[in-house]
């Protein structure tokens, strides 16, 4: 398990690398005192990108619904993982 700190709507957060639960690649918790991103350690590539962004929406916009939240981190993680950006960004 990686446990690394980052910052979401101003307030410490963790992003937590764990196994998870068969059926779930990650998941956010806003309570009780600082967000917790949990994602799947197995993930790679697009599909982790998209995951952190998912669950950060989850954290930033905890009124979305999950249809927004989809949606965004698909349409977010697919302009972040283009070769462009990525040669463009150094990544």
């Amino acid at each position: 398990m990686q446990t690394e700190q980052t910052t979401l709507n101003g307030a410490p957060s963790l992003l937590i690398h764990c196994d998870m639960r068969e059926g779930l690649d990650g998941d956010a918790q806003t309570e009780p005192v600082e967000s917790i991103i949990r994602v799947d350690d197995s993930l790679r590539g697009r599909e982790y990108l998209e995951t952190v962004i998912h669950e950060a929406l989850h954290v930033q916009l905890p009124h979305a619904s999950e249809e927004f939240v989809a949606r965004s981190a698909e349409e977010l993680s697919q302009i972040i993982f283009s070769s462009t950006v990525r040669r463009r960004s150094g990544l």
